[in-house]
């Protein structure tokens, strides 16, 4: 169910930033620039009891966007996950992106489509892997390829391998794990989720096991793919079953074990799941449907 989940919260994200931005050009219409800008304007407004001049409101406007260039961001997106992407695109479709959104992302490259990483990204060699490029946001969606230059060209500033660390609602600013602050006048946290890990004293973290969200696990699981003889998946939902098929590719000896009935049981049924099962089956793959599982094993991928 993970590839609908992400779907869902990046539409859910898509349709916050077309709220925002449509909003603030609804602002910018009646006020002429930026919250900020606003902000002053109207506090000329009130004191001299007479709106401000064309000219006043287009030298607050300069004052504002030189403001932005060198600390402020008017709107901010923590975090590098498809979500940003496609909020990245509203924003370049409402014309509220250009020198004014900066993404903070904790990932060495753009935005992608993460489903693809338990999917092609795990064929073998000579099966043709999907590689970046190939699947940037928002390409899952029939949209543009969305590739660094992309962002550049569309005026977004992305600040790769440097993560949020410190976070102040009050003053609204972020700090990074470089160190650079960021005053941001409007915020969204698209952090996504994390992989559920083994603990650590039942060998969670001992080599060849692996946990698939980003780029780097999965090439982490396909060079261990290509050495080892036999895989165990931990879970029967949409991503074990598509690791196990992956492996299936690669020749390897491949069990999954749950602890449910059937496989995907949140959408499947029974019969259905039974249809599934025996077409793994066929190919193969070894079914356990137990609570706890003890064997030596090259490699545990949980899903």
């Amino acid at each position: 169910m993970t590839s609908v989940f992400s779907l869902e919260v990046a539409l859910a994200l898509r349709r916050k930033a077309a709220q925002m931005a449509s909003a603030a050009a609804a602002a910018a219409a009646g006020m002429g620039c930026y919250s900020q800008t606003s902000w002053a304007l109207r506090r000329l407004g009130a004191g001299g009891g007479a709106l401000a001049s064309a000219a006043t409101r287009r030298r607050n406007c300069s004052v504002a966007a030189a403001v932005f260039d060198n600390q402020n961001r008017e709107y901010v997106i923590v975090g590098g996950g498809n979500a940003a992407g496609y909020a990245a695109r509203t924003f370049v479709e409402h014309g509220m992106a250009d020198g004014r959104l900066c993404i903070v992302s904790k990932e060495a490259v753009p935005p992608y489509e993460r489903p693809a990483l338990t999917k092609g990204y795990l064929f073998p060699p000579e099966k043709k892997p999907a590689r970046l490029p190939g699947f940037h946001t928002c390409v899952g969606s029939g949209g543009q390829r969305q590739t660094a230059e992309w962002y550049k060209e569309n005026g977004i500033e992305v600040l790769y391998e440097d993560p949020v660390e410190a976070f102040d609602g009050k003053t609204q600013t972020l700090k990074t794990s470089s160190g650079k602050i960021l005053k941001y006048g409007s915020l969204i946290i698209s952090t996504g989720c994390a992989a559920a890990r083994l603990p650590e004293k039942i060998g969670g973290d001992l080599p060849g096991v692996h946990y698939i969200r980003d780029v780097a696990d999965a090439d982490s699981l396909v060079s261990s793919l290509g050495k080892a003889k036999k895989i165990v998946v931990i879970g029967g939902g949409y991503i074990g079953m598509e690791v196990a098929a992956a492996a299936c590719g690669w020749n390897l000896d491949t069990t999954i074990i749950f602890p449910e009935d059937h496989i995907m049981p949140r959408l499947f049924t029974p019969s259905l799941a039974k249809k599934y099962e025996e077409l793994y089956e066929q190919n193969g793959v070894k079914f356990v449907k137990v609570t706890e599982f003890h064997q030596s094993v090259n490699i545990i991928c949980l899903s």
